[in-house]
């Protein structure tokens, strides 16, 4: 019953004379297939009649490929096609880029903001929000702990909410969108859902138009949706359900959210967030909770907002741990930590699930230690795995992720705040001509990595030994510097798993996350 009826709306859209110059509901993401966050709901108001549209920021250039040796700009070739083929499935035909280029993997939303360009984005958006007339904006949890180009999006969509009816511009005259939502699909921890739409009839139309975008998901991976669940960030009309109210006259929106009396003070990151979001009177307090990171029994000063401080000692045990400080809720995130001096280091179990389910310790566990010598740093890997994969090409030397790998990362300084300014290698195990092979991701200088690199196979696992040259390092290591190592565990049939020695969500783009090596300078 459904498929004729979207086939048919698909076909009415094409048929149009006149371009769609309203729509009711727009969808902003950073990537194709972001809209994977609220598919099924758009097809749901589409199969009503209702005018929908989806701006993307880029094309997702710097993206895995399943399914070809595309990358770069080809790569996004690939994406768009897929997205316009999703998207005109459920009768959305009104797709539009802004142009941006795809950041890579970074959870920096200063990143993102240097490689897009923050004014002229929001300027390219704001426009298509003043042609197009939205009544209801959808985009993505801005929360500070996502992509880099995840996090920036919202923001700008957010921004566009308020600035799109300030003035006329260009010729089209100011635009005020009634009510601004946020999907709850990918790092909105702390927020509760104003609205859920369940699904129904449109999970399937929904798992059929998400399985074309092929060059990202594997097709066993699509799942049929229960429904999809939002915030109400800001609104200028009553009803929480998406298109409630909108007959009713726009009111003014919430002023500047003043700070609390008192506060923890947040790292800068977060601290620049509340300061946004504050300032255009949206409460998202709740996606930037007061933490601190710190090494094991570590006495530290934890200064209060306006003035002031609290003194307190950390636990002995990695990992996060809830506390409060003067009243307040807080968190400790403990990372460990290891002396290294010119011997080699005591070995460092690596069982920490970040990401995935671990089916113990034959399924994916290991360790490893460090030596530093005047020339380079050393390192030395065991792992126990009862499936090593050899599926990628010799020429398709990235995205390591994709199969069994190890992933290296090293912040000299000690204090970056993301990737830009760290070494990450990615250590693929053994590649379709049985041969290791590496490559740097997403850090001061991606691309192949040339080096000494030796792996032994054997049954149920492998051993890797690989020196880092200080010379590659983008800073001279500092007395105590950021280190961690990640397995990835990828077998046939079963969801992937990955491990670290300092294991929190995303942490292979914290580096204020990662584990913490103090040198001894003991000879």
């Amino acid at each position: 019953m459904f498929r004729p009826l979207l086939a048919a709306l698909l076909l009415s859209s094409v048929l149009w004379a006149e371009p769609v110059r309203k729509l009711d509901i727009m969808f902003v993401g950073a990537h194709p297939d972001d809209d994977s966050t609220c598919t099924a709901t758009l097809a749901r108001y589409a199969a009503q009649g209702r005018q929908i549209g989806v701006v993307t920021a880029t094309r997702g250039e710097l993206g895995g490929n399943l399914i070809g040796p595309e990358q770069g700009a080809a790569l996004g070739l690939v994406r768009e096609a897929e997205e316009r083929a999703a998207l005109g499935m459920l009768a959305i035909p009104t797709v539009h880029y802004l142009e941006r280029t795809d950041s890579g993997f970074t959870t920096s939303l200063r990143v993102s903001e240097r490689n897009w360009g923050r004014a002229e984005t929001l300027s390219r958006l704001t426009r298509l929000v003043r042609f197009y007339r939205p009544d209801v904006l959808i985009t993505m949890s801005p929360a500070p702990r996502g992509h880099g180009d995840h996090q920036l999006i919202a923001q700008l969509t957010s921004e566009a909410f308020f600035q799109s009816g300030v003035r006329a511009s260009e010729g089209l005259p100011p635009w005020q969108p009634r009510k601004l939502y946020y999907t709850l699909e990918y790092g909105a921890d702390g927020l509760k859902p104003d609205l859920t739409v369940p699904a129904g009839p449109f999970a399937e139309p929904e798992r059929q138009a998400l399985s074309l975008y092929r060059s990202q998901w594997p097709p066993a991976s699509i799942q049929a949706s229960p429904g999809e669940s939002f915030v109400l960030a800001a609104s200028r009309v009553p009803g929480k359900g998406l298109l409630d109210g909108l007959d009713q006259a726009p009111q003014p929106t919430s002023p500047a959210r003043p700070s609390p009396a008192l506060e923890l003070q947040r790292t800068p990151a977060l601290h620049r967030f509340l300061s946004w979001s504050r300032h255009l009177g949206l409460n998202l307090d709740a996606l930037a909770p007061a933490t601190r990171v710190c090494r094991p029994g570590q006495r530290l000063s934890w200064p209060l907002l306006p003035s002031g401080q609290a003194v307190l000692t950390a636990p002995t045990a990695p990992g996060s741990h809830s506390l409060v400080v003067k009243g307040m809720p807080a968190t400790l995130q403990v990372v460990p930590e290891l002396r290294l001096n010119h011997v080699w280091s005591p070995w460092q179990t690596v069982s920490g699930v970040w990401e995935g389910q671990n089916g113990g310790p034959e399924d994916a566990s290991g360790r490893f230690r460090l030596r530093l010598n005047p020339t380079a740093l050393q390192v030395e890997v065991e792992v126990r795995d009862d499936q090593l994969l050899a599926d990628l090409p010799a020429a398709d030397n990235r995205a390591h992720w994709r199969t069994d790998s190890i992933e290296i990362t090293v912040d000299p300084s000690g204090q970056s705040e993301d990737n830009t300014t760290t070494f990450k290698l990615g250590v693929i195990v053994c590649n379709q001509a049985g041969q290791p092979m590496a490559a740097r991701d997403a850090d001061a200088r991606p691309g192949p990595w040339k080096g000494w690199l030796q792996v032994q196979s054997h049954p149920g696992g492998y051993r890797l030994r690989l020196d880092i040259p200080r010379t590659q390092l983008p800073a001279p290591l500092a007395r105590e510097f950021g280190f961690n190592l990640l397995i990835y565990d990828q077998d046939r049939g079963q969801l992937a798993c990955r491990l670290a020695w300092s294991a929190f969500e995303t942490v292979q783009g914290w580096p204020e996350l990662w584990g913490r090596v103090l040198q001894s300078g003991e000879k």
